[in-house]
């Protein structure tokens, strides 16, 4: 698995993992005629202009034949008040290389890239009912916030899952905090 920072050219592989992952992701959890509009051509659109605009984070996995299988996108935290200063705007890994590591080198890629930014702390917003909660709360993350979020005219709930110190992205955040009482 190469974990590496995304670059122009990565735009339409970028965009097909999108796609597959969240309607992987989402199914069941959103519209599905949602689901069945996302396009790669559009989403690949989208890519290049995160590209171009160069303030987010992209980094990429890709494995032994150097296929796209899953991105993370991060910058500073985009919730006003969290308290929070870096934000993991995406994380997603195709459902045929997850539980392969994948996720967890994507997450401590872009951690390492905040903290080079000069952030310290990072949260992640997960819809509800997201499998993935699970695998923040391995990683160490601690439910912060709740929140409604729209997304295509319906309401949604979103839990944020946060690491008040970046440095312990990927610990169990119960020896974390008995370190920090001993």
């Amino acid at each position: 698995m190469i974990i590496r920072p995304a670059h122009f050219g990565d735009e339409e592989p970028l965009a097909r993992a999108y796609v597959d992952t969240w309607k992987d992701a989402y199914r069941g959890l959103l519209r599905q005629s949602f689901l069945d509009a996302l396009s790669y051509q559009d989403t690949t659109i989208q890519w290049v202009r995160t590209l171009e605009q160069g303030d987010t984070i992209v980094y990429l996995a890709q494995d032994e034949r150097e296929q796209v299988v899953g991105f993370v996108t991060a910058g500073r935290d985009m919730s006003a008040g969290s308290g929070f200063s870096g934000e993991v705007y995406t994380l997603y890994v195709l459902p045929s290389h997850q539980k392969q590591g994948a996720g967890r080198k994507l997450l401590r890629a872009a951690a390492s890239a905040l903290v080079d930014a000069g952030h310290r702390s990072l949260i992640i917003w997960v819809l509800k009912g997201n499998r993935a909660a699970g695998f923040y709360r391995r990683m160490g993350g601690v439910k912060v916030a709740e929140k409604a979020t729209q997304l295509s005219g319906d309401t949604y709930g979103e839990i944020a899952f946060g690491w008040i110190d970046i440095s312990t992205v990927g610990q169990d955040p119960f020896s974390v905090s008995r370190a920090a009482t001993e």
